[in-house]
């Protein structure tokens, strides 16, 4: 999963039900909420750019659904717990519609005003052509691949090359949860 705006990280750690958790404060004050992650790359207080890798979209903490991205952008950032969702706490469906408008943008409308790349290759192309890139003789150029007994993630998608340490307990950034 890539930023979809730019700036500091506020949130990023391991629900034990949601999975990995990422918040994104962006420059007009708004937070964006990236859940179910099944992994993490990067930290609280990070300074990230539209279109940094974060994290990958996972199962849920215990892989207990289809893999999918709880995605949302709350129009004030610190106004809300990093793990809150209005339906687990407001049962009435129409004051949970109300508090969601009252406290969320319009996704869709959110993403156009900011010229959102709908597909890999457009934001490739703003960010400029990948690198060539090999990891033991294989060429990975433009992928985003794991090597596992190498632990580690390489992300080779832009120009920029990003390589992740798997071991959450190394000093290094995690991508995988502990236990995984």
């Amino acid at each position: 999963m890539h930023a979809a705006e730019g700036r500091t990280v506020t949130a990023s750690f391991w629900h034990k039900e949601i999975g990995a958790i990422v918040l994104i404060e962006h420059p007009d004050g708004s937070e964006a909420h990236y859940w179910h992650l099944r992994d993490i790359h990067v930290r609280k207080g990070q300074y990230v750019n539209a279109g940094d890798l974060i994290g990958q979209i996972g199962k849920g903490g215990r892989g207990q659904w289809f893999a999918y991205l709880h995605f949302g952008v709350r129009k004030k950032a610190g106004q809300l717990p990093a793990d809150y969702w209005p339906s687990t706490h407001i049962k009435d469906p129409v004051k949970c519609a109300e508090f969601i408008r009252e406290h969320y943008y319009d996704l869709l409308a959110w993403l156009e005003a900011r010229n959102a790349k709908k597909r890999i290759e457009d934001l490739q192309a703003q960010r400029g052509e990948p690198t060539r890139v090999l990891m033991n003789e294989q060429e990975i150029t433009g992928q985003l691949v794991q090597f596992p007994a190498n632990g580690v993630t390489v992300n080779a998608r832009t120009n920029l090359v990003h390589v992740y340490v798997n071991d959450p307990h190394s000093n290094g950034v995690p991508s995988l949860p502990p236990g995984k």
